[in-house]
């Protein structure tokens, strides 16, 4: 539990970076990614919970890409 909450406060904490250097035009990196094709939480269905399950699905992403534009992280919503 200890390292889902530090993982989600990491997110948290570039979501708010990010946020205050797109309406202040500050020039940052923002990390982008692109939605998979398809319903990759349907396909994984046939997967038990676990590492299995969890390596198919990041499988099916695209990779980030950086810019100086933010725009949507499909892997972290």
């Amino acid at each position: 539990p200890a390292r889902k909450l530090i993982s989600e406060m990491m997110i948290f904490a570039n979501e708010t970076a990010a946020l205050f250097g797109k309406e202040r035009s500050v020039p940052l990196l923002y990390r982008g990614q692109e939605p998979p094709e398809g319903d990759i939480l349907k396909a994984a269905e046939r997967f038990p919970e676990g590492p299995a399950k969890e390596y198919f699905m990041r499988g099916q992403m695209k990779r980030s890409e950086v810019d100086f534009i933010p725009r949507a992280h499909a892997g972290l919503g």
